[in-house]
């Protein structure tokens, strides 16, 4: 079941989206971590974060990023967000 939602939009409208599924790339950051494909980032020995990849168009512009809980009682945070440039 899908917990949340995380879209780029570009500035054409078109969007990415990356939907967060537990046990596949979302868990509960409380316990110990259980995802299968993000890496998980270890704060301390009762959290954790996940570090999110979601493959952009770099021949777009990019023009928002918008986060969307989706099922009852989940929490989204982001730390923070980075762009990569791939220069191969």
């Amino acid at each position: 079941m899908v917990n949340a939602r995380l879209k780029v939009i570009y500035a054409d409208g078109s969007e990415e989206t990356a939907e967060l599924i537990p046990p596949v790339n979302f868990d509960d950051f409380l316990i110990p971590a259980f995802q299968e494909r993000n890496e998980t980032v270890y704060f301390s020995d009762g959290t954790h974060g996940l570090v999110q990849k979601i493959t952009l168009d770099p021949s777009k512009e990019l023009c928002k990023f918008t986060v969307e809980a989706v099922a009852n009682e989940v929490i989204v945070n982001i730390l923070a967000l980075t762009l990569m440039k791939d220069n191969r």
